[in-house]
């Protein structure tokens, strides 16, 4: 993550006020077509089963169908697509392309599919010319094309069209829970080539629902959905590093800073590192804190201290996305202040990163800008979208989610022509891209082989049977046919937790099923740990909560400990609830479960679920911590380093607890613990043993631990890293960890 920030100031060309540099492609079209019509080309991420981007839809306001369309924003809109398929704003990800079904017969289209597009046909299923939209799609589709359709359900009339796509997409927002249930399972049927995906995803619950049905893909605003988030508390390293923005905003002196990074040794060994990056260009080794906040610039700094920030919370599958959503959208206000000579062009920058900080960091958006002391105008901005910034945040959003009537009417109001819309969007699409982690990952919404694309095409699938009659169905054996029993609305999301009878009853010779049935508690622990690590089958959250409660109302101390961590993070469908996450790990911490203790000690400290008690959380920390229990170590080393037991800082114990913790094989434990070889906090600096830990903790996936040791790498001499990679080489083939099925 450390490279991924350095990676957003290597020092570019920045176009003068007032000019937007403009991609080649996206040039020639306007010299070639100056007297074309503009319309804005909005946009829509499809993101996969895993929350990581394939690609984008694009879409011209009324494609639907060849009625409302105009031949001059066809070209338009097709030249569009040429533009982004010839720039880098998608590297390997793919543009599809939302078109009505007249479009089909342009020959323009055809070479754009063969150049990489993949058109999301909007078929007319009344309209006059459907037999010969299926011939033209049937050809395309001999041409080893790819096409999709963008609503589905016109597959179901039309064999022709559903046997010529590889993807469907059906719009979940506009079908009840049981004809969308009924749709899934006749489209599986009569086209298993088509990989069915959903549009109009709103919340993570809907997200849930059409994973488990097995679709693919995913359009809608679901990620950046906002719940509530009232009970989570602001973690101790995120206050500091808000306290540090706001110190440098202030225009602190240079001692008050140095001795707020200080505080913190991995924030420090950032900053250190960052001053040293290639991003920096340094001409001699930075080794003190003033000196890499002399030889970045306090503006740079508090810039690159938004991005940590934003990258400083609890792991997330849709991080990436979020990230690099907040990115496009920060950049796009600044590229459009920049064009309207609008001061200062940063701000515009950070007031659009922040404006998704809330749903990176999980808290509530009051309480963190709260703790930023932002300027009234960005608080207003974030908070109302009003103020100065807030006009340029509404068109940033409207932008993301594809709101026509606001992206034309905000145009007009900025004074914005639709044609520099539509190149600003894609350059900071494709700088936020650039930037992101997982800029690079390859889209997985296309077929694999041509071969598959013939397979196909056989008669077989482009003539389906017709249906029988629906008969009375004896229990279901599948999860499907366990939803597909549910008539009203309600009962089609209750259908969901049938299928765990039926699969139980499916499975009559799994000793696990039939001791869970009989009620044996540690087999009813062991299922819910199946049922939430995915083992065997698709990952179920909420089963997972059912089977542990049953272990746990029967006293099962693990079980108690499980279903605790599942109230406190609510993941997959459960709602969060730390009052019952404290009240269940409190029955297993009585009965002297270390786990238990640890995280009700956590939960002490934070003032999660229960009154805030530093007294309490350091007996219970201590307490699991004798038992040798490694996270317990490891809060309790934190706490030490920070001075939370007694207000002053210990660094002696800290590095004695972060020791245990180390070699007990905890990663986070072990990059503490190169941190501090390498600051010589509670002993000379020894960068020996420093890169050491870091190597460790690196080979456990540590994320901060691979930026650490490549920067440990540049105060070292060779001689010392051989010693320290020996060191570490032997320490990890005496070390084993044995495997585990807690969640």
């Amino acid at each position: 993550m450390f490279t991924f920030i350095s990676k957003l100031f290597k020092p570019s060309p920045s176009p003068a006020t007032g000019a937007v540099r403009t991609p080649s492609a996206v040039q020639d079209m306007q010299d070639d077509h100056d007297g074309v019509e503009s319309l804005a080309v909005l946009r829509q991420a499809v993101l996969t089963r895993d929350k990581k981007v394939a690609g984008y839809e694009f879409f011209q306001p009324d494609e639907v169908s060849a009625q409302q369309a105009s031949p001059e924003n066809d070209q338009s809109f097709l030249e569009f697509i040429e533009a982004v398929l010839s720039s880098a704003m998608l590297g390997k990800r793919r543009a599809f392309a939302a078109v009505a079904d007249h479009l089909l017969f342009n020959p323009r289209l055809e070479e754009l599919a063969r150049a990489g597009a993949i058109p999301l046909v909007h078929v007319d299923p009344d309209g006059d010319n459907v037999a010969q939209v299926g011939e033209r799609m049937q050809a395309m589709r001999r041409l080893g094309l790819v096409l999709g359709l963008a609503d589905a359900r016109v597959a179901i009339a039309h064999p022709a069209i559903g046997s010529s796509v590889s993807l469907g997409f059906l719009p979940v927002d506009q079908i009840i829970p049981p004809d969308l249930l009924q749709l899934v399972r006749q489209l599986k049927t009569r086209y298993p080539g088509m990989q069915l995906c959903a549009r109009g995803v709103n919340t993570y619950e809907e997200f849930e629902v059409c994973r488990r049905l097995g679709m693919h893909g995913f359009i809608g605003p679901f990620v950046a959905h906002r719940r509530d988030w009232q009970s989570n508390n602001v973690d101790p390293g995120t206050l500091r590093l808000c306290k540090l923005l706001n110190s440098l905003r202030q225009g602190a002196e240079m001692d008050a800073i140095i001795q707020d990074i200080k505080l913190d040794p991995l924030l420090s060994y950032r900053i250190l590192g960052y001053a040293n990056s290639a991003a920096i260009g340094a001409q001699r080794k930075i080794l003190s804190i003033k000196d890499a906040i002399l030889l970045v610039g306090r503006e740079p700094l508090f810039r690159w201290l938004v991005l940590l920030l934003c990258t400083s919370a609890p792991s997330h599958s849709e991080d990436g996305v979020l990230l690099e959503n907040a990115l496009a959208r920060g950049r796009m206000m600044e590229m459009l202040a920049r064009k309207l000579a609008l001061t200062p062009p940063e701000i515009y920058f950070l007031t659009g990163v922040l404006s998704l900080l809330d749903v990176i960091l999980q808290l509530p958006a009051k309480t963190l800008i709260d703790a930023l002391d932002l300027p009234e105008e960005v608080r207003a901005a974030l908070l109302e979208r009003t103020g100065p910034y807030g006009p340029l945040l509404r068109l940033a959003e409207a932008s993301e989610q594809a709101q026509t009537e606001s992206v034309n009417n905000l145009c007009t109001e900025l004074g914005v022509a639709l044609q520099e819309f539509n190149e600003i969007q894609n350059e900071a699409l494709a700088w936020a891209r650039g930037q992101s982690p997982q800029g690079e990952d390859t889209g997985e919404l296309v077929p694999e082989k041509l071969e598959q694309i013939e397979q196909a095409d056989q008669p077989e699938l482009a003539m389906p049977e017709p249906e029988p009659e629906v008969e009375p169905e004896p229990a279901p054996s599948t999860e499907e046919a366990a939803i597909e029993a549910a008539i009203e609305p309600e009962q089609a999301l209750d259908a969901l937790d049938a299928f765990d009878a039926a699969a139980a009853a499916a499975l009559p010779d799994d000793p696990l099923y039939e001791a869970a049935l009989q009620g044996e508690p540690q087999a009813q622990c062991a299922l819910g740990a199946r049922y939430a690590s995915g083992e065997g089958g698709e990952q179920d959250f909420v089963k997972a909560l059912e089977w542990y409660t049953k272990a746990a109302e029967q006293g099962n101390a693990k079980a108690q400990w499980n279903v605790a961590i599942l109230y406190a993070r609510g993941p997959g469908g459960i709602t969060q609830d730390v009052q019952q996450a404290a009240q269940w790990c409190q029955q297993a911490a009585d009965q002297g479960f270390a786990a238990a203790q640890a995280t009700l000690g956590l939960m002490y400290a934070n003032g999660q679920g229960v009154e805030k008690d530093m007294g309490q959380a350091v007996a219970l920390l201590q307490q699991a911590a004798d038992q040798e229990d490694a996270e317990a170590e490891y809060n309790l080393a934190i706490m030490h380093e920070q001075g939370l037991p007694t207000g002053t800082a210990d660094p002696d114990q800290a590095f004695v607890w972060f020791s245990k913790a180390a070699e007990q094989g905890l990663p986070a434990a072990q990059e503490r613990l190169g941190l501090m070889y390498a600051m010589g906090q509670a002993m000379e600096q020894d960068l020996v043993e420093a890169h050491k830990w870091f190597f460790i903790a690196n080979e456990n996936q540590h994320p901060s631990a691979k930026a650490n040791l490549a920067h440990s790498l540049t105060l070292m001499e060779p001689d010392q890293v051989t010693e320290a990679q020996d060191r570490a080489k032997r320490w990890i083939e005496a070390h084993t960890q044995a495997p585990s099925d807690e969640f």
